[in-house]
């Protein structure tokens, strides 16, 4: 939970990025950044903001700030109308590794009937090919999402690398 000052702060840097003012963008940016967990609560809220620029933003810096708890919000943010935020959150998820693969193989085994949700997977999953050492469970995934017939196959190529992604994460604890 945060504090009513950090709050305030994190309203105040929300409003600094949507100025003309390129420094003032950046500098709103690397201080929510610094911020980090307690500014994700808003920074999702801007997921849903009128304004192209203030949801791209959002995404990006939910990507930075890397707290597994915008995976959901930024997996959503793939029905975005506009494609510069459909991809940030993609790459963004992405940026999240494992916090948000987990929540993108639920998805995909719930929704596979969702294109919108395909195209943000198909993308976020090979940039997580590239970012993790995750290849091998992610490769049969994203053959299903190039398949013929995804909305079949992804599915079961999602439970499968979700039961991995399990075990896996059930070593490194023991």
């Amino acid at each position: 939970m945060t504090d009513i000052g950090t709050e305030q702060t994190v309203q105040t840097l929300m409003v600094a990025l949507n100025s003309n003012d390129i420094s003032v963008r950046q500098q709103a940016r690397h201080a929510l950044i610094t911020i980090g967990p307690p500014a994700v609560d808003q920074l999702t809220t801007a997921l849903h903001d009128p304004r192209e620029q203030i949801r791209w933003q959002a995404a990006l810096l939910l990507g930075n700030i890397g707290d597994g708890r915008a995976a959901v919000d930024l997996i959503n943010a793939f029905q975005d109308d506009m494609l510069k935020v459909r991809w940030r959150a993609a790459e963004s998820l992405a940026d999240l590794g494992c916090q948000g693969l987990a929540p993108l193989l639920r998805a995909l085994i719930k929704h596979p009937e969702k294109p919108w949700l395909r195209n943000g997977a198909h993308h976020a999953l090979r940039l997580l090919v590239v970012k993790t050492d995750l290849g091998e469970l992610i490769k049969p995934v994203l053959t299903a999402l190039e398949g013929i017939e995804p909305t079949m196959s992804v599915p079961l190529a999602s439970a499968l690398a979700l039961q991995q992604l399990n075990t896996t994460e059930n070593l490194h604890q023991a």
